[in-house]
This record gives C-alpha cells, sequence and structure tokens, in this order.
C-alpha cells in the first residue's frame, strides 16, 4: 500500500468537513443559481448546465444548487470532469451523461461516499487514477466496450460494489491497487484481452470467492489477490505468464478457511508450473473437463 493513499484518505476527509462547515458559493466563474431540482413532471431528470462549474467545456465542480441534488445528469457540452469535481457532494447517488462520447474523466468521483449508481458514456476509452476511489455506496458498474485503460486505484476501496462488468474485450491492464479494498466485490469478469494484473489489483476483495483468470493474461503483480476468500480459480487453457515471481506471493492468502480449487488443463502451463504459484497447503489442483 502506497503511503500517498493514506495521505489522500485523510485530505478527502478534511476538504469535506470543511465544506459542510463554510463553503457558502459556488468557487467558479460560469456557475449560476438554477432551479432546486432538475425532475421533470414524468419524474425524468434532464441535463442541467447551471448545477456546474465550468471552465470552458470542462466541469472543475458543482454549483451550490448541484451540491443539493440527488441525481445528475452530465451535460453533452462537457467535454471533461476535473479532479473532485464532484467531491463536494453529499447528496449525489445517481450519476448519467446526457452524451455517449468519449469524455475525459479525471478524478472525477473521488470520496463521494454517496454516490450508488454511476452509468459512463458508451464511448468512454480511458478511465484516470482513482476515478471512483473511496465512493463506498458504489453497488455495481458497468465498463464500456471501448475501454482500454483503467489507472492505478480506480475502484480503491469502494466497500459496497459488489459486481464489475466489461462490456468489451479492449482492456489489457488490471493496475496497481485498481479494485484494492473491495470489500463486497463478488462478481467480474475479466476479458482475455488482459495481459497484466498487477500488485494489490484485487487485495481485501473478501467477498470474492470465484474467479477465471483472463487467457491473455502475461505479467501478475505481487499479492494481487491477497486477502480475498477464494474457493475456485480458473486458469484457461491458453494462460501462459511472462513475467511471475512466486515470492512475490500474488496468491498468498487469498483462500477461504475451506481451502480453494485451481482447476486447469492437464498438460497446460499451468499444470506444468503449478507447484510454483499455486502449490500452497491450502489450494488442490483439478483437471477441467475441457
Amino acid at each position: 500500500m502506497k503511503l500517498w493513499r493514506n495521505w489522500m484518505g485523510a485530505a478527502l476527509l478534511a476538504a469535506l468537513v470543511l465544506s459542510l462547515a463554510g463553503c457558502g458559493s459556488s468557487g467558479g466563474a460560469g456557475a449560476s443559481p438554477g432551479p432546486e431540482s432538475s425532475n421533470q413532471a414524468g419524474g425524468s431528470v434532464t441535463a442541467n448546465e447551471d448545477y456546474f462549474i465550468w471552465q470552458g467545456n470542462t466541469i472543475t465542480g458543482l454549483s451550490e444548487s448541484g451540491l443539493q441534488q440527488e441525481e445528475l445528469v452530465v451535460p453533452a457540452r462537457c467535454e471533461e470532469i476535473g479532479d473532485y469535481a464532484f467531491t463536494r457532494s453529499q447528496s449525489l447517488r445517481r450519476v448519467s451523461f446526457e452524451s455517449d462520447q468519449d469524455i475525459q474523466l479525471g478524478s472525477a468521483f473521488q470520496g463521494v461516499s454517496t454516490v450508488e449508481s454511476i452509468t459512463l458514456p458508451a464511448q468512454l476509452t480511458s478511465l484516470a487514477d482513482c476515478t471512483f476511489s473511496l465512493c463506498s455506496a458504489l453497488k455495481s458498474i458497468d465498463i464500456p466496450a471501448g475501454v482500454t485503460e483503467i489507472q492505478e486505484d480506480g475502484f480503491e476501496f469502494c466497500e459496497a460494489l459488489e459486481e464489475v462488468n466489461f462490456l468489451g474485450d479492449h482492456i489489457t491492464a488490471i493496475p496497481e491497487g485498481a479494485f484494492n479494498g473491495c470489500t463486497s466485490l463478488t462478481s467480474i469478469n475479466l476479458p482475455d484481452s488482459i495481459t497484466f494484473i498487477g500488485p494489490q489489483a484485487f487485495q481485501n476483495c473478501e467477498s470474492l470467492t470465484s474467479i477465471t483468470l483472463p487467457e491473455g493474461l502475461k505479467t501478475l503483480g505481487s499479492i494481487a489477490f491477497t486477502g480475498c476468500n477464494l474457493t475456485q480459480m480458473v486458469i484457461p487453457a491458453g494462460m501462459e505468464l511472462e513475467v511471475y515471481d512466486p515470492e512475490t506471493l500474488p496468491f498468498y492468502k487469498c483462500t477461504h478457511d475451506d481451502g480453494m480449487t485451481v482447476y486447469v488443463t492437464e498438460g497446460s502451463w499451468a499444470d506444468e508450473h503449478f507447484n510454483e504459484l499455486w502449490g500452497f497447503t491450502s489450494m488442490t489442483k483439478a483437471y477441467s473437463a475441457d
């Protein structure tokens, strides 16, 4: 665990406390008071530019009326959302986007502890460092098909996150700390396009009991799955690691108390190297039916 993660969590908490105590204005050019709610007669929610603080076509924060909203639709005008743009919100529960076009997301939602649902633009291509870290109420997320990159700590400490669904197969890496501390995570489908799983990527995902590794996986980082409660791991026949170090213990203390069954294909790379990576007393090798 990097020291700056702990520092950043403390800094965010301090910022939230200060904002509640004394932030009385939107603090940015381009914001103007808007109606108290964007709810229409039929209960739908529409985009309202007055809920956001703008610098050109970049959202840098929420206006005072925006801070009161439980649901926000990011206007199609927006090309980028800056770091911590939504962090001051204590009301926000749902976020969606008016446009499906690609957008640059900084650490926009970091520390928004109330948000439960975020629908990302269909043409999104990347997620920045810590985009959703500390979103402790977020329950599930669909990663659009065009996303090729998730940067470090993208979903770190999303304690309520139960399901992650990759809608495409263009992503190539799960970086360091990406899902670290997602203690409620029970389901994640890892596309076979993934070649790299970084250190601590799934550390302390204590509700994760089953996982299938990507067939294209080449590099596996240290303590990547430490703190999980895996009872089953499936290793595709074509998976062949090129960069790994058994001494970094990528699967150290990753099993349920009753142990874990690792399914491999007879004669595969995983079969031949089983004792190097999975040869703990709590792990049992079994051959897949295919």
